[in-house]
């Protein structure tokens, strides 16, 4: 499979296939796609173009436990309190979850809507996913779904947050620098495909990516 996506996405400038031992554990096929990435790589402008232009493909709301912040996407997510995430939980309204450890040992949760299991879903997710994979449930969602890490360098990533997080940078320093040390690098083992999401390739890469995952899910089918 590694081959056959390598040679597909001959030409697409901004899209990387990389890790061919990690294809050869995809049990079942390719059967969705899980966004990761660092603070400010881009991940949201990733989701929001396939949202708006795959049609077929089912990008459920993400739930987060945090609290929200100026200028964040309530398309993409619904902020919760805990209580009422663990009540979700249980009445099987959320379907693929994770813990996500932030700065000071805070921990907040983060799910998605549950969706049909016959749906190719696409999630915006974040690296807590594989840094602590261990918390992550359904576990056998990573059997037949791919990583798809947006990349963009740490740089560029620290000027981003500053623009578009003023808030955070004013109340909460230490979670602004606990974001901007989580390295861009440091998702790439996990990686099936990357995005290259910056200087010039930044103007093609939704684009590239809209028309991969649309690929993706007429092979499903």
């Amino acid at each position: 499979m590694y081959d056959k996506i390598k040679r597909l996405l001959k030409g697409f400038d901004s899209l990387e296939v990389t890790n061919p031992k990690l294809w050869d554990s995809l049990k079942n096929g390719i059967n969705g796609v899980i966004i990761v990435g660092s603070t400010c790589a881009g991940k949201s402008t990733m989701v929001d173009a396939v949202r708006e232009q795959v049609k077929c493909a089912r990008v459920p709301k993400r739930l987060v436990t945090r609290p929200q912040r100026e200028n964040d996407n309530l398309i993409e997510n619904k902020f919760v309190t805990k209580d009422i995430f663990a009540q979700m939980m249980l009445s099987g309204e959320i379907g693929l979850h994770w813990t996500r450890r932030m700065e000071l040992k805070r921990e907040e949760k983060y799910g998605f809507e549950a969706v049909d299991p016959s749906d190719f879903s696409v999630y915006s997710g974040n690296n807590a996913l594989y840094n602590n994979r261990a918390s992550v449930m359904p576990r056998e969602i990573l059997d037949d779904h791919i990583y798809i890490g947006v990349y963009a360098p740490d740089p560029v990533r620290k000027q981003r947050l500053l623009n578009r997080s003023a808030d955070l940078v004013t109340a909460n320093a230490a979670e602004v620098e606990y974001r901007l040390k989580d390295s861009s690098e440091f998702m790439l083992p996990h990686c099936h495909i990357l995005v290259k999401n910056y200087d010039t390739m930044q103007n093609q890469s939704a684009a590239d990516l809209v028309k991969l995952i649309d690929h993706l899910i007429r092979q499903k089918s």
